[in-house]
């Protein structure tokens, strides 16, 4: 969800001095860095994304493997949320009703399941409402390490101002969350409904509409106990039928048609529908999308949520491929469709070794587009990796400059003044005391792209003052340290 961050190579290589050191700064009392909050583009609003330091993400991780316990176990494949899709419509064809024909009750179980309806429901802005108190007490439950899960409580506090609530995108705040859910999944078991759960993604089937209703307030209720809400807008309660039609294609309406068990497995075109190796069907996407009359799912002026999801995937097909045959429609894309900035970005950079031109004139009519700030970040990022500002780049290079400087010196958020910087300062156009004051003035948790910029002035110059204010930052941190490595 967000551009590229520092370069932890070196901070690899140079783990165990780092571990040392960490582990010295837990014992003498450890003071976190309070994270950075950056607003993510999704098809309907944004979503808080936390930027947190090397070293609290570390610790973070250290704590959560510690807090987990030996058993703990996690699946959130794109095989685990089929088999969480087609789990109702499993359960029902083994609910039938008495029939004289079975094989007719084999053949036809959607008509004469006992299943009538199954409920769909999320929870709203999940991560951001996990109350630190019930997580660490589900923790505990599983036997983790009592002091560790103390102190992960206490980092998280410390790290967010408050108590509640995990940073999203990390792989330890996903285990976390899976921890949190399966309170709520337990008390719908005691309940006794048929219930399915993936993340925080509930299936719930039901034999009549009553039971369905019943069935969304007990969800409801047990969130409520967690202090999370269920997200109205996401609560659906389908008839069965319809739920096979939508899930699996292969029942038509008025319950007509059969349905094949061994087809089942090839449900759901968000996970098993790919490109890669038919890559005209992804122009196809692509082209019909930007076309003047596309279709109303993939219109990107009015977006669905599923052609959104198609059109991501065929656009990564192409960058996966390297396929620069549709840049220009691409660009045409772009101003309707801010949540597929980053995929746009990644195929812009994967096609650009066989249409630089076409793609440079996309960047350059970039910068004209009304923007937010992440979307700021990406093109700015696409630019420092295509190297769009160095002096041999082809296009509008004057404006490209201008407009990273209005990144680095105007922009309210610190995120973009630092990819602009880092940006800018790799291809010369910024001295080091420009750099240092950005360095001085930038949150902490933000100094890593700060130090890399001042280590690709330095790369770029081989000035020895700046050498110095290099080991001057060295000598003020092991993490700064191992992240610039040797000069």
């Amino acid at each position: 969800m967000l551009p590229n961050e520092v370069d932890w190579s070196n901070l690899v290589k140079d783990a165990g001095r780092l571990e040392r050191s960490i582990t010295a700064q837990l014992r003498s009392g450890f003071n976190p860095e309070p994270e950075h909050i950056t607003s993510v583009r999704k098809i309907r609003g944004t979503r808080p994304v936390a930027i947190w330091g090397i070293t609290e993400r570390i610790v973070y991780r250290a704590l959560v493997n510690l807090s987990l316990g030996e058993n703990f176990t996690f699946d959130r494949s794109g095989e685990s949320y089929l088999r969480f899709v087609n789990a109702p419509i499993s359960y029902a064809a083994t609910k039938q009703r008495p029939v004289e024909n079975k094989t007719f009750a084999s053949l036809f179980f959607v008509n004469t399941s006992e299943i009538e309806y199954v409920v769909s429901a999320d929870i709203a802005a999940f991560y951001q409402y996990i109350d630190h108190n019930v997580l660490a007490r589900e923790l505990r439950l599983r036997d983790g390490d009592f002091d560790a899960i103390e102190y992960l409580t206490a980092l998280l506090q410390e790290v967010q101002g408050r108590a509640f609530g995990i940073p999203q995108l990390l792989d330890s705040s996903d285990f976390l969350s899976e921890v949190y859910i399966e309170c709520v999944e337990r008390d719908l078991h005691r309940h006794g409904l048929a219930v399915w759960r993936y993340n925080d993604d509930f299936r719930i089937a039901c034999h009549s509409y009553g039971e369905s209703l019943h069935a969304i307030e007990q969800l409801d209720a047990a969130a409520r106990a967690v202090g999370l809400v269920t997200n109205e807008y996401k609560t659906l309660t389908h008839g069965f039928v319809k739920y096979v039609w939508d899930h699996v294609g292969l029942v038509e309406h008025e319950r007509q048609g059969v349905v094949d068990l061994d087809d089942i497995d090839t449900t759901i075109a968000e996970y098993t529908e790919d490109f890669s190796e038919d890559l005209d069907s992804a122009r196809q996407v692509v082209q019909h999308s930007a076309s003047d009359n596309p279709d109303e799912s993939l219109d990107p002026r009015n977006i669905t949520a599923s052609g959104l999801r198609r059109l991501r995937r065929a656009i990564g097909s192409m960058a996966a491929e390297a396929d620069s045959t549709v840049v220009e429609e691409v660009g045409k894309i772009l101003p309707y469709a801010p949540a597929i900035m980053p995929t746009v970005c990644r195929y812009l950079c994967a096609a650009y070794p066989g249409a630089q031109a076409e793609v440079t004139r996309v960047v350059d009519d970039g910068m004209s587009l009304s923007m937010n700030e992440w979307q700021a970040q990406w093109l700015v990022q696409l630019m420092h990796e295509l190297k769009l500002l160095d002096g041999s780049s082809v296009g509008d290079l004057s404006g490209r400059i201008a407009w990273a400087q209005s990144l680095r010196f105007q922009s309210p958020s610190p995120v973009t003044v630092a990819y602009a910087t880092r940006a800018l300062s790799s291809a010369g156009h910024l001295s080091a005391d420009e750099i240092v004051q950005g360095l001085d003035a930038s949150p902490g948790v933000l100094l890593p792209w700060h130090v890399e910029s001042l280590k690709a002035h330095f790369d770029r110059t081989q000035d020895e003052a700046v050498k110095k204010r290099l080991i001057a930052v060295k000598g003020g941190s092991k993490v700064l340290s191992s992240l610039i490595g040797q000069l």
